[in-house]
């Protein structure tokens, strides 16, 4: 939800629709929460590669093959499914976002900070948060 307020920030628009590809959007379940969250329709795309497919718009549009970016959309695009919100659900998803999420940031800062006046962490001590991909270095690592 954070997402789509900063794209209508932004970009000085109202959203009215969305379209999915790639990852998640293999999910039809994902695809309809995603609906009911956003509280908008949600469109699956043909393909799974919309990185690709929106490369070759631009390259087709830049070529002038197609007009526009509209006229390419229109030529170059598929809706494979559509999902439409359930609006009891959208309801849920708002308080949540609203009442929980929201305000999650601001009452875990100061955890963190008590967190590190106990451990003593200064911005030269490595931090106990790490990914999951870093590992400590063992010995065998020299």
């Amino acid at each position: 939800m954070d997402g789509l307020s900063v794209i209508e920030k932004t970009g000085k628009l109202k959203v009215k629709k969305i379209f999915l590809a790639g990852g998640g959007s293999n999910s039809s379940e994902i695809c309809q929460i995603t609906a009911n969250m956003m509280g908008l329709p949600v469109y699956r795309i043909q393909t799974h590669e919309a990185c690709g497919l929106g490369s070759s718009i631009v390259a087709f549009v830049s070529m002038g093959i197609y007009k526009n970016n509209d006229e390419a959309l229109k030529k170059m695009v598929r809706i494979r499914d559509e999902f439409l919100p359930d609006e009891k659900e959208h309801r849920i998803y708002s308080r949540l976002y609203s009442e929980v999420y929201c305000k999650i940031f601001d009452n875990l800062v100061h955890l963190y900070e008590n967190l590190n006046d106990i451990i003593g962490q200064t911005p030269e001590k490595e931090s106990i948060v790490s990914s999951p991909s870093e590992k400590p270095a063992t010995s065998d690592d020299e």
